[in-house]
């Protein structure tokens, strides 16, 4: 782990000084990995934490198992579209199919959005505190020079504090995290809004505009609202839930490959500048 350093000047320096230790090459590497373990677990702790933040503030609700557990509220809502007198059987039985689909939507969203805003947090802790560890050991590393800094304890935390900057921005970008999160946000709150006009509908009889702008919908609010007073107006409430689901974006599952695309170009051109030479 430790070996001892060669004397920058022999001929000068008495024999009797004592020589300077220095890390070895296999001391280096241990500490590298060490680094690394530390963020990894660096990583862990805030994803934790940031997971149990959520819970305890209910920022949404998670989806407690695969099938979707019903609960005292939910039940009531079933409850009103079976009793819907306007409504045939058939649609009775679209509308609970569009129900519990909206609130498993709503329970997949809430899980989406909360893991990503819990990975985008981890890793910004961990590139936050790989930047300031990076900006100690420069500023340590001015007392040996910057060029010819042959400090071997400092090469080792400067490159791995680097390495783990560059990993965590790269997931950053690559996963979009940030465009991620936003995405996942606002599609976990069209669907619980969706849901909240769900029952409003079913609970008052009448059918709903389903507007996504808000001064429309305050202006929808104050108006007089057709009624639900037979089945033709309730097939109209089943195609308007049908319409504003499928005018909602689609969940993206794709990466931001721009970064890659951009630096395999540019080796690209290197190469072909070199093998032209």
């Amino acid at each position: 782990m430790v070996e001892l350093a060669p004397p920058y000047e022999e001929r000068t320096r008495p024999a009797t000084i004592n020589q300077s230790h220095r890390l070895s090459r296999t001391g280096q590497i241990s500490l590298g990995l060490t680094m690394a373990l530390l963020a990894f677990f660096l990583y862990r702790y805030s994803f934790a934490s940031n997971q149990q933040l959520i819970k305890r503030f209910q920022f949404c609700r998670q989806l407690q198992s695969a099938q979707l557990v019903q609960s005292e509220v939910e039940q009531q809502s079933l409850s009103l579209i079976n009793n819907l007198a306007s409504a045939t059987q058939a649609q009775k039985l679209r509308l609970r199919q569009q129900y519990k689909f909206l609130l498993f939507e709503s329970d997949r969203l809430c899980g989406l959005d909360s893991f990503y805003r819990n990975q985008e947090a981890a890793l910004m802790t961990m590139a936050t505190s790989a930047l300031c560890l990076l900006s100690l050991t420069f500023a340590l590393g001015i007392a040996h020079g910057l060029v010819n800094n042959k400090n071997r304890t400092l090469q080792t935390i400067q490159i791995s504090a680097t390495f783990l900057l560059v990993v965590a921005m790269l997931f950053l970008q690559l996963g979009q995290q940030e465009r991620n999160t936003n995405i996942y946000l606002q599609l976990y709150l069209a669907h619980r809004n969706l849901i909240q006009e769900f029952k409003s509908a079913v609970a008052n009889q009448d059918l709903p505009i389903l507007s996504r702008e808000l001064s429309q919908a305050n202006q929808t609010a104050l108006d007089a609202l057709p009624k639900l007073t037979d089945s033709g107006k309730v097939a109209l409430l089943i195609r308007r839930i049908d319409l504003q689901l499928q005018s909602l974006p689609p969940i993206p599952i794709d990466l931001n490959d721009s970064t890659v695309k951009s630096l395999y170009g540019w080796l690209s051109i290197r190469m072909k500048q070199e093998v032209s030479e």
